[in-house]
């Protein structure tokens, strides 16, 4: 059978038109390779052969859509394939393919990605750790890239966030705002040890100045519900739920 016309659709795909009303949509870049021109012959074995090529330029195609967005890592990009219902061959070729043009890169993806957490978040290294283990990010990169997280980044970022705790909780206990924000950081993937050093080297205020303040202003508010006995009683129950 023959090739009748070709429509120009979008993203570099044409609709092939054949002679017996078959239909089939193929890259520009297939065409080419195939030599695919007006009149030219072409029977069933060459059209199942061709669109298993089409299928393989789709497959890189998609990953570049997807890869426009942001970067990805390996993994990302394979299991995105894979949903779209690619062959493992396809693949394997589109990653190979991006890979070396760069446009996969791992370590560049890690790098990135720890240089964001740390202008955005409160990440500590080992939740940076875990997220790109998540990702498909190899140990030995991982490790490669946190070493720009040593110990004293940890404790400017630490020390940067605890000093925002203490200032939105000047009417904690001392005891009691370390515990909390020793779990939030540890929670957020800091080393206890390094978070130490930075408590222990913390001024948190004097525990008898903050219980003496909260008092008279916990006093002022129930006074006018409660009395006697059961308010010293409400009072106490009010400091001891913030440490005091």
């Amino acid at each position: 059978m023959k090739i009748d016309k070709y429509k120009r659709m979008n993203n570099g795909i044409y609709r092939v038109y054949l002679e017996n009303g078959l239909i089939i949509d193929l890259y520009e870049d297939v065409i080419l390779k195939e030599n695919l021109l007006i009149n030219s012959a072409i029977d069933e074995n060459d059209i199942k052969r061709i669109k298993l090529i089409n299928d393989s330029y789709d497959c890189y195609y998609k990953a570049i859509e997807f890869l426009k967005v942001s970067l990805k890592t390996e993994k990302e990009v394979r299991e995105k394939l894979k949903k779209l219902g690619f062959r493992v061959e396809d693949i394997d070729i589109t990653v190979e393919r991006l890979k070396k043009q760069g446009y996969i890169d791992d370590l560049k993806y890690a790098n990135a990605f720890l240089n964001t957490k740390l202008l955005t978040t409160s990440y500590g290294p080992f939740k940076i750790r875990m997220e790109l283990e998540k990702k498909g990010v190899v140990s030995n990169i991982i490790d490669d890239v946190l070493k720009k997280y040593d110990e004293n980044e940890q404790k400017n970022k630490i020390t940067k966030i605890v000093e925002k705790q203490v200032k939105a909780n000047r009417n904690k206990g001392n005891n009691y705002l370390k515990k909390k924000i020793k779990i939030d950081l540890c929670n957020q993937g800091f080393f206890p040890n390094v978070v130490n050093q930075v408590l222990d080297n913390t001024n948190f205020g004097d525990d008898s100045i903050i219980r003496e303040k909260e008092y008279q202003k916990i006093k002022a508010r129930l006074s006018r519900k409660y009395s006697g006995m059961e308010l010293e009683y409400k009072i106490r129950e009010r400091l001891m739920q913030k440490g005091l």
